[in-house]
């Protein structure tokens, strides 16, 4: 609901009314509640007031008003809360101020604030703490609500503007996926016309949807119909959106909007466009501009249309022609599709009637088009600037480096461009490098026995001044200057911006050189649309990898050396400060797989030691670690990693990990694989049955781990598959994710059964997660045949207390549910005891003195249920063979008939259990004997004996 400014102010003076009487009345909780909102009131305030004065008057109320809110905070709540509380508060102020902003990363933030309130609920241990967690979880619940509402709003005017179809006929580099490739992209490196159709998928054209605004610009998908916009009406086409935002420096000088047509006159024809004349003036986009003049080059030497192609209408041979309207169209790449932008021809102009974009100084009007549709797009001409290309290396080659964009160049299959990074002013001054800056290479040479580079500034100006340079007297010769046609005194009169440099000069006073390549190196390709959804809880750990992006690629096996690249491309929806760091991880699917991560504690039990986790094959990777390549963090649009592959390897089958550190909303991705060699790759979908419970360690369920007596005293929990037989065998496959909070090591367990395990033997073990590891274990099932299996989860050391979250996704419907505890709802004793040697240590049945070991009587009232535990106390290893009996009793003190035992002699820290047993006759006596398997064992044990009824026992 919108308040006018009068009843914002009728809102708060009630509120300040009402927080006043909450303080008398000792409700402070409630009055900090009212505190908090009367600051937010006076902020919505300030929004609505014109008056300067009045607005900094109301700043200070914000302040005021923040600050009793803090003061009550503090009152309401213990100390050791504040920072969980603080925390939480500052999440959601900065959701509330990405509302408009960012709705997507506003709703994530929201999420994540609810997520941690829902822990502080749960965890609370004071009635303050809850009562304020959850006011503000009603309150953060009503925000959440507004932004899934407006989020859903924009989704539906992206989904008006783009046709409600499910197959686009997409020109570019787009491949089926999912099978060999040989079919190529668009190559527009040369001159073949090639167009490949592809059908998308659901997924992949909700990719091309939601990525088809970019800073509030439509750019959606091209279509052929796109290229007709040729219209006779003159000067009846204006762009409600032309006129670019500005520039700082742009505001100090501008004139006017100006039509280009206007600008040219009669000079608005098609001309041959040439790198030597394009000019950068007042935008910062000299990345931009650099990537111009290389593609240009390219065109004049190796007769190709990069550039020259892309702005609609045309004429028969497929030139830009002057539109009478003044529309034109851009055919874009962006966000992993060729895309339309539509622009007007008005270009900013000074006062001085001077263009104040990029132009050419030969007047060709592709140039300001162009540039245009591109900055429209990202944002005005107050463009911040980017690299030209990314190209990541952590280390460099330099020899190799050379002879590799040496060749490529030649070839005419690569572009070039070179940055400078932070350069002193005195470096600036002595070597004439613009700090933070991008070169367009025009051409590389190898000459004399120099390694020279010809290099243009796009402002036209400010040339090199070390070696080779015009300057450098010491080295151009007659020979030289013929054979380069470069002649160093004309070029010292009159500075173009236009320069030659040695290699290693570069390599010394440039920070980066950026390299295009010319896909059509590699006769196999593809490419994979994808969105990875905002998380809808926080991520604990960042080492759970089971909801990041995966691929699985498989190439041909060893037959031949060859070489791949993979580029990974985030979607840019906006082009503010970039906060995103991606990486792309590769795994080798070799089929026999242990994950390992630092801080790794040794399994408890010997024979799990060879308890692994099974293939990754077709298989989800669910934990970080063993990566084979792994990538770096950056926050560039683009990763590529490449890779070499060996002629006789054995090594065929890899996956693929999309990766991002403190991920807060939704992203959009495009994977291009390029390959010398057939290949296939597959997204990995995640199982299709999934289900979350959370649940805790407490005093009563926190065992430890299997070396542990109280091992199985653990949470368990029931996973049952419905049983169809009408279906035939089914198997079953799918995977556990363990979390916690807490830096406790942590493991999963899975045993056969569906019920409370009572023993924890390899026999009864299906699967387990390894070694215990901190905060996050995980485990893979594969093909599982029974329905009925329990899963237990625990802590390396026992009495570790806290809540964690159990993941259980499969192929297949399943009921998960929490077991009661061992005894749970029964009558629990504890005997405590101890075997003496030559006392009562006479070990097992089969020696005459048997009956001289402990022995305790159980008298009964009624028919009772009786479940009972024996276990050696104080022992870390060497744990002695065990049994439990119960006897009935004889009069002559004898021991009668067998009624329950623990079965053969078990020697596992567990000890020995008898399962639930009847003992029928009420009003009965029953004798229970401990005993070890060898006699003169000794030591102390204890007993857990549970029965439905009260039972009376004794030692004797």
């Amino acid at each position: 609901m919108e308040y006018t400014l009068i009843e914002v102010y009728r809102k708060i003076n009630n509120e300040i009314l009402l927080a006043k009487e909450c303080e008398k009345n000792g409700s402070l909780i409630d009055a900090m509640m009212l505190y908090d909102s009367i600051s937010k009131g006076f902020q919505v305030a300030i929004d609505k007031e014109s008056s300067t004065a009045q607005k900094k008057i109301l700043a200070l109320k914000v302040k005021e008003y923040r600050d009793l809110c803090k003061l009550f905070f503090e009152k309401s709540v213990s100390r050791e809360n504040h920072y969980y509380i603080n925390e939480t508060r500052n999440v959601i102020l900065n959701a509330d101020s990405l509302k408009e902003k960012d709705p997507q990363k506003s709703l994530a933030l929201y999420i994540k604030a609810l997520d941690t309130l829902d822990f502080l609920i749960l965890e609370g241990k004071d009635i303050s703490q809850i009562q304020i967690a959850k006011k503000i979880m009603k309150e953060t619940l009503s925000s959440a609500e507004i932004v899934k509402k407006n989020i859903k709003n924009i989704q539906q005017q992206t989904r008006d503007l783009i046709p409600k179809v499910s197959e686009m006929n997409i020109s570019g580099p787009l491949n089926k996926k999912n099978v060999l490739m040989k079919s190529v992209p668009e190559d527009n490196f040369s001159n073949k016309t090639q167009k490949i159709t592809k059908k998308l998928s659901d997924s992949e054209y909700l990719v091309a949807l939601n990525t088809s605004y970019v800073n509030g610009v439509a750019c959606v998908p091209w279509e052929d119909k796109d290229s007709n916009c040729y219209s006779t009406e003159s000067n009846s086409y204006k762009d409600d959106r032309g006129k670019l935002l500005l520039s700082e420096t742009q505001r100090k000088s501008f004139g006017s909007w100006k039509r280009l047509s206007k600008f040219y006159k009669d000079n608005f024809k098609f001309k041959v466009l040439k790198g030597d004349n394009i000019t950068q003036d007042t935008v910062t986009d000299c990345s931009f501009v650099a990537s111009l003049i290389v593609c240009i080059e390219h065109e004049i030497h190796h007769n190709t249309k990069l550039i020259s192609n892309l702005l609609y209408p045309q004429n028969s041979n497929k030139e830009p022609i002057f539109n009478p309207s003044g529309k034109y169209i851009a055919r874009l790449f962006i966000n992993g599709f060729w895309r339309r932008v539509d622009i007007d021809d008005y270009v900013p102009v000074s006062q001085k009637g001077k263009l104040m974009c990029t132009y050419s100084t030969d007047d060709a009007f592709i140039i300001p088009l162009i540039e245009k549709a591109y900055l429209k797009v990202m944002g005005g001409y107050a463009f911040p600037g980017s690299n030209s290309s990314v190209d990541l290396h952590t280390q460099v080659d330099k020899e190799k480096t050379w002879k590799r964009i040496f060749e490529g160049f030649k070839k005419g299959e690569l572009l070039i461009t070179i940055a400078t990074g932070e350069i002193g002013r005195n470096q600036r001054e002595s070597l004439g490098l613009v700090p933070l800056h991008a070169y367009a290479v025009l051409d590389i040479v190898e000459i004399m026995s120099y390694r020279l580079v010809k290099v243009k500034n796009p402002w036209s100006q400010f040339s090199w001044k070390g070696k080779f340079s015009s300057l450098d007297s010491n080295v151009w010769n007659t020979k030289l200057s013929k054979a380069l046609s470069y002649d160093p005194n004309s070029a010292g009169s009159r500075d173009n911006g236009i320069f030659w440099i040695d290699y290693d000069s570069i390599v010394e006073y440039f920070d980066g050189i950026h390299l295009n390549w010319n896909p059509e190196l590699f006769e196999h390709k593809s490419i994979n649309y994808f969105n990875w959804d905002a998380p809808n809880r926080i991520t604990i750990d960042q080492n759970n990898i089971s909801n990041n992006p995966q691929f699985r690629l498989r190439m041909n096996k060893g037959t031949v050396s060859g070489r791949v690249w993979l580029l990974l491309s985030k979607h840019v929806m906006t082009t503010e400060t970039n906060s995103d760091y991606i990486s792309l991880h590769m795994y080798k699917n070799e089929g026999d797989f242990e994950l390992k991560r630092k801080g790794d504690v040794g399994t408890s039990l010997g024979v799990d030691e060879t308890l692994r986790n099974e293939s990754l094959s077709e298989y989800l990777i669910l934990e970080s670690g063993n990566a084979f390549r792994t990538g770096e963090y950056i926050n560039s649009p683009h990763i590529l990693m490449q890779m070499d592959l060996e002629e006789g390897s054995d090594i065929s089958d890899y996956m693929l990990v999309v990766s991002q550190r403190d991920r807060d909303k939704s992203l959009y991705f495009s994977l291009s694989v390029y390959s010398t060699v057939e290949f296939e790759i597959s997204s990995l979908q995640g199982y299709k049955y999934n289900e979350i419970v959370k649940s805790k360690w407490d005093n009563r369920l926190s065992g430890g781990n299997s070396l542990s007596p109280d091992y199985l005293n653990n949470p368990q929990f029931s996973l049952v598959f419905p049983s169809d037989t009408s279906m035939g065998e089914t198997r079953f496959s799918g995977h556990i994710i363990l979390e916690t909070l807490f830096d406790y090591p942590v493991q999963i367990r899975v045993f056969r059964g569906g019920y409370l395990v009572t023993v924890a033997s390899s026999i009864n073990t299906v699967a387990q997660s390894g070694k215990y590891r901190h905060k996050l274990c995980s485990l893979k099932l594969d093909k599982l045949i029974e329905s009925n299996y329990t899963i237990l989860v625990s802590t390396y050391e026992p009495l570790l207390f806290g809540h964690f979250s159990l993941t259980v996704s499969m192929n297949s419907p399943f009921k998960l549910n929490q077991l009661p505890r061992e005894g749970s709802g029964m009558r629990h004793k504890v005997m405590s005891g101890k075997w003496i040697v030559g006392v009562n240590s006479m070990g097992n049945k089969n020696n005459v003195n048997y009956h001289l070991n402990p022995k305790y009587s159980i008298k009964t009232s009624y028919p009772t249920y009786i479940f009972a535990r024996l276990y050696v106390v104080g022992l870390d290893s060497n744990f002695p063979s065990l049994n439990l009996s119960v006897f009935e009793s004889q009069k002559n003190n004898s021991l009668g008939t067998l009624v329950a035992t623990s079965g053969p002699y078990s020697n596992i820290p567990q000890g020995a259990v008898i399962q639930k047993t009847l003992l029928k006759n009420g009003g009965s006596e029953y004798v229970i004997i401990p005993s070890s398997w060898e006699p003169d064992f000794e030591g102390e044990y204890t007993i857990h004996f549970y029965s439905d009824y009260q039972v009376e026992i004794e030692q004797l």
